[in-house]
């Protein structure tokens, strides 16, 4: 089915006109105004709407908008953006605001993990007793001074050099179900 016959006033076609010629795209307009795209591209033609007649604009250093903005922030807008373009059926925005929100979500992650990092203090959590030291913090049980007398099956055990890596796991696991 199609769509019912629309008739707009002569203001709302100003104001697609002035949108058109600004820079919107022909669908942003028809979505702003309720205009069909072929009713907006054919008045389009007959009353000449041509954008490269329009003066060149004042460049603007519109980056200052998001000055004020937290990274955080930013993840939000590009998440927004996706959905927006999702909505809109523009897969390759789509996609494009995924890989943007993606970027910035882990780099936000990646701060948060540093500010943590930095804020803990290490030689306060290595006073603490194990149970209360955190889940991440590593728990290394040195039994030697050397790094043989730790990983003891990296020793001299010369026949098993030409072994790959899962065939040496599965000999130990061996050795310790039978020991």
């Amino acid at each position: 089915m199609t769509d019912p016959y629309r008739i707009r006033t002569d203001e709302t076609w100003a104001e697609a006109r002035a949108d058109y010629l600004t820079g919107f795209t022909a669908e942003e307009v028809c979505r702003r105004h309720d205009i069909g795209l072929s009713a907006l591209r054919q008045r389009a033609r007959r009353e000449g709407w041509r954008r490269h007649d329009q003066a060149d604009p004042t460049p603007e250093d519109d980056f200052d908008v998001f000055d004020d903005l937290e990274p955080p922030e930013l993840v939000e807008m590009a998440w927004r953006r996706l959905a927006a373009a999702i909505a809109r059926g523009r897969g390759a925005d789509a996609a494009r605001w995924q890989r943007i929100h993606a970027t910035l979500h882990a780099r936000v992650q990646a701060e948060a993990t540093q500010d943590h990092r930095d804020s803990l203090n290490a030689a306060d959590l290595a006073a603490r007793p194990p149970e209360q030291r955190p889940a991440a913090w590593p728990r290394l049980r040195v039994t030697g001074e050397n790094v043989h007398d730790v990983h003891s099956n990296s020793s001299d055990d010369y026949d098993d050099a030409d072994l790959s890596r899962a065939e040496r796991r599965r000999r130990l696991r061996e050795t310790r179900r039978r020991s």
